[in-house]
């Protein structure tokens, strides 16, 4: 159940969302707004400035892949079979052919934050 924001004494970023969007959907001046409801607009501008600077900065999981240089060292053996990937942190990676392409980006995202 989700608390009331007009009614929390510290607002989760969930509770700071919804207040910014009740102020907006009003269309009352914030200074008004935080009047109507007994907050202060600092309050308000201090959540919009956090909101807004975590916005422009991607979560971890959410980066875009990076291309990094392969070098491919083959054999014609049942060896070819395995792939093997180190990843920037020194992880290694292996597979055998038929693997799973979204099982293996499921285990890389994984093994990045090791």
């Amino acid at each position: 159940m989700r608390r009331d924001w007009k009614l929390a004494q510290r607002w989760s970023e969930e509770e700071a969302r919804d207040a910014i969007e009740a102020w907006q959907d009003s269309g009352l001046e914030l200074d008004d707004f935080a009047a109507k409801n007994g907050l202060e607009v600092i309050r308000f501008q201090r959540w919009m400035a956090k909101l807004k600077h975590s916005a422009s900065k991607p979560d971890v999981g959410e980066r875009a892949p990076r291309m990094l240089p392969v070098r491919i060292v083959g054999s014609t053996t049942s060896e070819a079979e395995v792939m093997e990937l180190v990843l920037e942190n020194g992880v290694r990676v292996r597979v055998r052919s038929g693997f799973d392409p979204k099982a293996l980006a499921e285990l890389i995202s994984a093994a990045r934050s090791c």
